[in-house]
C-alpha cells in the first residue's frame, strides 16, 4: 500500500471504524501524513510569529524595556505550581484561601 493509498484509506472507509485491522504500511504511511501536517503548521506558526516578534522587540526596546524585564513580566502571567510546595499552599486552592486568610 502507498502513501496516498494510505491516507485515502485511512480518512475514507476506515474512517473512526475501530475495529479490524491494518496493515503495517498503512499505519507507518498515515502516521507519516500527521507528522506532514504538522511540520507544515509548525512552519507556518514559525513564519507569522519571527516578524511579529521583529516588529515587537523594538518597540519594548524604545521604551527603555529590557529583555530581562520582559522576561519578569511573562513569568508573571504564568500559571503557578499545583497544590503546596515550599512557599506554602496553593493560594487558588479553595481550602488554601481559608487558611491564609483565617
Amino acid at each position: 500500500m502507498g502513501f496516498v493509498e494510505a491516507v485515502k484509506t485511512c480518512y475514507g472507509p476506515k474512517y473512526a471504524r475501530f475495529s479490524g485491522r491494518a496493515a503495517r504500511s498503512e499505519y507507518w504511511y498515515f502516521m507519516l501524513s500527521h507528522v506532514l501536517v504538522l511540520l507544515c503548521w509548525l512552519g507556518l506558526a514559525v513564519a507569522l510569529f519571527l516578524p511579529a516578534l521583529d516588529r515587537v522587540l523594538p518597540q519594548f526596546f524604545d521604551v527603555a524595556v529590557s529583555l530581562a524585564m520582559l522576561a519578569i513580566f511573562i513569568v508573571t502571567i504564568l500559571k503557578g505550581t499545583e497544590g503546596r510546595n515550599r512557599f506554602g499552599p496553593d493560594p487558588l486552592a479553595t481550602r488554601a484561601r481559608e487558611e491564609i486568610f483565617a
